[in-house]
């Protein structure tokens, strides 16, 4: 994953270096097979050694860069499915609560009627945390459940997590879009079918 962190100029100046080291140690394996006996290195074995320091300075970049970027998108997969598991739970955190505050709404206005029959008629169930929120601030007697605001807690928590997971996802997808934009992933993207990770927008 270094090589897709180098700055483009950087990584070209690192592959020239590559292609002449490779290409030169090449053109000398290629003399030594084809014209052992001759002094001179001819040109179609200079040609021959560079053509092939290009071809595998290349392949070696792309298998390099390929498998970072193939890390940063299994990397990305495995942060989808921690979002995904973790708004699941908090769902059920969040339905057993609506269960739990309509309870205690039903049972403080028979027995405490600290809420008004009115109250409940305009109470709505809560689907988010936005819901509760908003309810915990309309009903202040909820607040004194420790069963509810254990709950709350534990769905604030959650709530947090996710979003913090959507901002490293986004940070991950950001990296791996850059990576198959960048040379020489770039060049063979369509050969690997590389498509571009989706962002999380609403990091609500």
């Amino acid at each position: 994953m270094w090589l897709q962190k180098l700055p483009f100029a950087v990584k070209l100046l690192l592959y020239v270096l590559v292609v002449f080291a490779m290409g030169t140690i090449l053109v000398v394996i290629v003399s030594l097979i084809a014209e052992p006996d001759s002094e001179e290195v001819s040109g179609w074995c200079i040609t021959t050694g560079y053509i092939l320091g290009v071809v595998l300075t290349l392949l070696g970049g792309v298998s390099v860069e390929k498998s970072g970027l193939h890390k940063l998108y299994e990397r990305a997969g495995a942060m989808k499915s921690n979002v995904a598991a973790i708004q699941e739970r908090m769902e059920n955190v969040i339905l057993q609560m609506d269960a739990l505050i309509d309870r205690h709404m039903e049972r403080e206005s028979d027995v405490y009627l600290s809420v008004s029959k009115n109250d409940m008629k305009k109470f709505k169930h809560v689907k988010t945390l936005k819901d509760i929120r908003s309810s915990l601030s309309n009903y202040p007697v909820l607040r004194s459940d420790e069963d509810i605001m254990k709950m709350f807690d534990e769905i604030a928590k959650d709530n947090d997590r996710i979003l913090n997971v959507k901002l490293e996802y986004n940070e991950c997808a950001q990296r791996y879009n850059a990576g198959i934009k960048s040379f020489p992933v770039s060049v063979f993207r369509g050969i690997f079918k590389m498509e571009p990770l989706e962002y999380y927008k609403n990091t609500d």
